[in-house]
């Protein structure tokens, strides 16, 4: 009997082609991966304006739903209001209007900091918390939030309309260059 050697076939790459595929590959992320980051940082803004209204819609709903003021401020340390909208924020029943977190009251919802991207409240007699009265209306407040997820490009910032009524809508690219504008057709201010 002949026993007969198959001979056996391996197939993979050469160290060559590995080379070749890894060369090709490099080349092809480096050119997709500005165009990636660019999505991801759209994306990014995108759904943080949503988080925001979700918030100002909260607090609205609160104070009518309670009967009661719920005010939506900056805040640090989820007691007392304060200035700076990128540390923090949180909406809470405040039943003396003192925009402080007393015994009385109850946070509902918390925002947490936002560093290294920003975050601005500009309003009407540029006071830096909106408060809702028990029928859903800011008390004498409107004012617009300027979200920048990179400050130095305008083109991942977002804007959010409030107005006395309590509701809020998104600002507008009205002439589709990517960029969202203030209310008044302004580009948004990210300092």
């Amino acid at each position: 009997m002949t026993h007969s050697h198959s001979q056996q076939s391996y197939t993979g790459f050469t160290l060559i082609e590995l080379l070749c595929i890894i060369a090709i590959f490099s080349i092809t992320f480096s050119f997709a991966f500005p165009g990636l980051r660019y999505f991801i940082e759209q994306n990014k803004s995108t759904a943080f304006a949503n988080n925001l209204v979700s918030l100002v819609n909260t607090g609205r709903q609160t104070a009518i739903s309670s009967g009661e003021i719920t005010t939506f401020c900056p805040t640090e340390d989820q007691l007392v209001c304060t200035k700076d909208w990128s540390k923090g924020a949180m909406v809470f029943r405040d039943k003396n209007a003192n925009m402080k977190v007393d015994n009385n009251d109850k946070v509902i919802r918390v925002m947490a900091p936002i560093s290294p991207s920003r975050l601005f409240w500009r309003a009407f007699q540029n006071k830096q918390v909106i408060q809702f009265s028990p029928l859903g209306y800011t008390r004498s407040q409107n004012g617009t939030f300027t979200y920048c997820g990179n400050p130095d490009d305008l083109a991942t910032a977002r804007i959010l309309i409030i107005n006395k009524s309590g509701r809020a809508r998104p600002g507008q690219d009205n002439d589709n260059d990517g960029i969202y504008e203030q209310p008044n057709g302004g580009l948004p201010k990210c300092s």
